[in-house]
């Protein structure tokens, strides 16, 4: 999806007119009519303008070749800078997490959740897929329509939710008293 594709996808889950979008961002609207229509590429600034705007990172405009191991290896830092992450597996017998028995866990609550509603979705949609016949329908979109729609909108709609939206790990109580 090219970046005015972005751009027009956020605003609209949004519910923003062009207009709203460049009154938020401090855009004029007929410029981010533009970059969605992919007739001008917005700078790095113009960017930074539209994501705070649309109340999101932008580094949701971008995306990522991932070729290499040092590719993944670089997020995966990135992500344990900003969230740190736990390693969950079986180890060896000299203490040593065994290839491929590692999976990760993140300290985050919220992370966690959005880790286990994602593997859900998956598995959802793996079902659907799995029994679906030709010309099926789900929300009258054809069942591979469906799905593809369905896991955008959930990878939109996560884009835009913080990572430490848990602030305790606790119940809060408050204790108030009314004698005067």
């Amino acid at each position: 999806m090219k970046i005015g594709e972005k751009i027009r996808t956020f605003r609209e889950l949004k519910g923003l007119t062009q207009e709203q979008l460049g009154k938020l961002s401090g855009i004029n609207g007929g410029t981010i009519r533009k970059y969605e229509l992919g007739i001008r590429n917005p700078k790095q600034e113009q960017l930074i303008k539209i994501a705070n705007g649309l109340g999101i990172g932008v580094s949701v405009f971008y995306d990522f070749d991932l070729e290499t191991v040092g590719d993944i290896a670089t997020i995966l830092f990135l992500i344990d800078d900003n969230a740190p992450i736990e390693f969950v597996g079986e180890k060896g017998p000299e203490g040593n997490y065994r290839s491929g028995e590692v999976a990760l866990k993140f300290k985050s609550r919220r992370l966690n959740q959005f880790l286990g509603e994602w593997a859900d979705l998956k598995s959802a949609i793996d079902g659907a897929k799995s029994v679906a016949k030709e010309g099926d329908t789900l929300d009258g979109l054809p069942v591979e329509t469906w799905a593809e729609e369905t896991e955008k909108i959930f990878k939109l709609r996560q884009m835009q939710s913080p990572i430490n939206a848990d602030t305790s790990d606790g119940i809060k109580v408050r204790i108030r008293n009314n004698r005067k």
